[in-house]
């Protein structure tokens, strides 16, 4: 059976409501022959027959009983629908998927999704940790609304809602011989050290590479791991250095177990964090205020 037509179904349920052509095309505000053709049609559409005719009036038959019933379910899903999309509009109901690179987790938990949950009780958000590629991926498959990233590529699929310049700093331990150096700090003795890094799918372990590859100073890595987190904590016992976001370290940590060195260089000077989502999509209530409230909690994208 083809998808039922909604004016026609409009008119069978007047005919059967007040039990007359007439006083349906009354109420329709139409003319009797028109409802009677549009009933035709229905019947034909549906190859059974709706109504019995007499003096009386028209009377449904069995087969308008289902219809009738159809038509009431079809109403009341409509109701729930409209009532929905209400709720979600006011942010009442809703979901809201967001991938983010873990050196963005702890100060997005503690200063967006804790005030945002207090204010929007009813909104669902789910937060996945992941790489870069699998962000943009993610964010480009509508799988999640948005993403928080390092340096996501230029592509024209992806737009960026919010950007900030995030700079990497080399963390040692605060206890580290190069924590107490007053020397400007070099790359080339920076990456003669032990390393702790990220796999090359993640932004900072991607940025660690390329510094040596710029310098042609073969690695040491002693400690590898898809957690910045991991890395930090396993800086403190002063066995390597590691490439990380300071903001990230400061949510962390505060000040005092590790100490942040500058090195003049553009792949640590020349970094961003950026909100993206998919570019064509049509952000939701949920979406845009999440945004919002990363712009004004957020203690990385606050300045935004």
């Amino acid at each position: 059976m083809r998808e039922l037509n909604e004016r026609r179904l409009r008119y069978f349920y007047n005919v059967a409501l007040h039990g007359s052509i007439r006083r349906a095309a009354d109420e329709l505000n139409t003319a009797p022959s028109v409802v009677t053709r549009q009933l035709k049609l229905l019947e034909e559409e549906m190859g059974v027959k709706l109504f019995e005719r007499d003096v009386s009036g028209s009377k449904p038959t069995d087969a308008a009983q289902f219809l009738l019933d159809y038509w009431h379910s079809s109403r009341s899903l409509m109701e729930i629908l409209e009532e929905r999309i209400a709720e979600t509009r006011a942010l009442k109901r809703g979901k809201v998927y967001i991938s983010v690179s873990e050196g963005f987790l702890v100060d997005f938990v503690d200063n967006v999704v804790k005030p945002f949950n207090r204010d929007f009780p009813k909104i669902e958000l789910s937060v996945n940790v992941l790489s870069v590629g699998d962000i943009v991926d993610q964010v480009a498959s509508d799988i999640a609304h948005l993403g928080i990233v390092y340096n996501p590529p230029k592509v024209s699929y992806i737009r960026s809602f919010l950007h900030v310049d995030v700079p990497i700093k080399l963390f040692v331990s605060k206890d580290h011989e190069l924590a107490k150096t007053t020397e400007p700090m070099t790359l080339a003795r920076a990456l003669s050290y032990p390393i702790a890094k990220m796999p090359n799918n993640f932004g900072l372990g991607r940025t660690t590479e390329l510094l040596a590859d710029s310098k042609r100073i073969p690695l040491n890595v002693v400690f590898s791991s898809n957690s910045s987190r991991a890395i930090a904590h396993f800086i403190c016992n002063g066995t390597a250095v590691a490439f990380l976001g300071p903001r990230y370290v400061a949510a962390e940590f505060g000040s005092g177990e590790l100490k942040a060195l500058e090195i003049d260089h553009p792949l640590l000077t020349e970094n961003q964090a950026n909100v993206i989502a998919r570019s064509g999509r049509t952000p939701t209530k949920a979406m845009t205020t999440m945004i919002d409230y990363i712009r004004r909690h957020s203690k990385i994208f606050g300045q935004c």
